[in-house]
């Protein structure tokens, strides 16, 4: 499911003011919130079935070293041509981004990721015998969030390491999850891979200011043909292509267009500026249902490492924040711990706006 951008925030304000009628959320300025305790009872339940180190020294491990290499990526984006981050709205391309994520899967691996993290969270603290308050979702501006609330007096009575094993466990979950659908995907997809061949490629999106963006093909348009040739080997098809070539595109309606593509870099030097998704031939229903499976898991494993790497900036009030103030507390001493925090978190900040309108400012510069 495709949808254009302007109508995605028609259709947010329409849910944000019937969402506040019927009671299902509590606004707090643009955030509309649901609290609760959900959940509680099995996360007080998970953390006393484990020995959970097993979990929490490798989640502070990896925590700090995400923290670290997602501060060098926004750095790093200073000098790129692309954006280093990008926002993610299941159903709309995000112009600068050539990634799409589809409706319906964005929604439920976003809603799965979500509770995964915020779970993991809630196990550590009641490991640690910090009770959970309550928990709940809800929506920042058009960014869904979930929280839990650990008693606060408990928390801050406890040592930096315990501190640091409950901000990190949300993050090192959402990597653990992404790493185990990864390994279903290779998995199912030596299953089905006798099994099925590519039917077409369905078109997502055309990137406005390429060729292609001016041509008749559509989106929901499948393709077929590319050079004449099945598109079972799209991929070799399209890497074949260099500075100035064209490539045929022949549509499931019969349809034909000859589209040139725009240089890039040495590195990319033919780009058509077209999203697709891949479509299987399978009168199977058993595998076809596997298909749609491994698709689901493909974006909730790409949306898992974005959201926990993103928690792991070293920012304010996010996890990667909290870590970062309790290391500098242990490297600066508590005098200098909140100077340092409130720098690095300016910077951080500033590095992530310069990120996320690099594909604006790059229309200018």
């Amino acid at each position: 499911m495709y949808m254009d951008l302007n109508l995605f925030v028609l259709i947010y304000i329409l849910f944000f003011i019937f969402s506040i009628k019927i009671g299902l959320f509590e606004r707090k300025g643009l955030i509309l919130i649901n609290e609760g305790k959900y959940g509680l009872k099995l996360m007080k339940s998970l953390s006393k079935k484990f020995n959970w180190n097993f979990f929490i020294y490798p989640s502070i491990i990896l925590g700090y070293l995400g923290s670290f290499f997602m501060l060098y990526i926004l750095i790093d984006s200073l000098f790129s041509k692309t954006a280093s981050v990008s926002p993610v709205i299941p159903g709309v391309r995000i112009p600068g981004s050539e990634f799409f994520l589809p409706f319906w899967y964005g929604l439920l691996a976003i809603f799965l990721l979500l509770i995964i993290h915020e779970t993991a969270h809630g196990v550590i603290s009641y490991y640690y015998g910090v009770n959970v308050k309550s928990s709940g979702f809800g929506l920042l501006t058009i960014l869904p969030f979930a929280f839990v609330k650990p008693e606060e007096r408990k928390l801050n009575k406890l040592n930096s390491f315990k501190k640091v094993a409950i901000y990190s466990a949300g993050a090192f979950a959402n990597i653990l999850t992404a790493v185990l659908a990864t390994l279903a995907i290779f998995s199912l997809s030596f299953y089905v891979a006798d099994q099925v061949e590519i039917d077409n490629l369905e078109v997502n999106y055309l990137i406005e200011d390429y060729p292609i963006s001016s041509s008749e093909l559509a989106v929901g348009d499948k393709i077929t043909h590319l050079d004449n040739m099945p598109v079972n080997d799209y991929s070799k098809i399209f890497n074949s292509k260099n500075k100035g070539d064209s490539i045929i595109i022949e549509t499931e309606s019969g349809e034909t267009f000859e589209v040139n593509s725009v240089y890039i870099d040495e590195a990319n030097p033919a780009k058509f500026g077209i999203g697709f998704q891949l479509n299987y031939d399978s009168s199977n229903n058993f595998i076809s249902l596997i298909l749609n499976l491994i698709s689901f898991l493909y974006y909730f494993s790409i949306l898992s490492i974005g959201v926990g790497l993103f928690n792991l900036l070293p920012l304010g009030p996010l996890d990667g924040g909290k870590m970062f103030y309790e290391l500098s507390g242990k490297i600066f001493g508590k005098y200098y711990q909140n100077k340092v925090f409130i720098y690095v978190s300016l910077i951080t900040f500033l590095l992530l706006i310069w990120s996320l309108l690099r594909p604006i400012t790059q229309t200018f510069i």
